[in-house]
């Protein structure tokens, strides 16, 4: 629920919004944001849905790391491609870029030698 005082009500408290609300087309989505250039993403229920994943492909594990620590993903099993040498690269992540996944999804990592 959201009031217009800038206040979204959720089962596990409130938080504090500004500036822009908008739903998803399907109404499953609830999106806010505000000028400083952040945004929240709220199933209509009130969870919040923290985790969209980033494309990591070609990146190392140390940049491909960083990179799901700041979307709120974590990191899952890494696995490395039979044979590969360093330097390492990551090849393949699961799930793929651009999912929307529950807060701290654990996202998996392919590891290939970088050609």
């Amino acid at each position: 629920m959201v009031e217009p005082g800038g206040t979204a009500f959720s089962a596990g408290g409130t938080r504090t919004i500004s500036d822009s609300v908008a739903f998803s087309p399907d109404g499953q989505l609830l999106a806010t944001g505000n000028f400083a250039g952040s945004v929240s993403l709220f199933t209509v229920g009130g969870a919040n849905i923290a985790c969209h994943v980033p494309n990591v492909v070609g990146r190392s594990l140390r940049s491909a790391t960083r990179r799901l620590t700041a979307a709120r993903c974590s990191r899952g099993r890494v696995r490395t491609a039979r044979g590969a040498k360093q330097p390492l690269v990551v090849g393949a992540e699961t799930p793929g870029a651009g999912k929307l996944e529950p807060h701290a999804e654990r996202v998996g990592l392919r590891l290939i030698r970088r050609l």
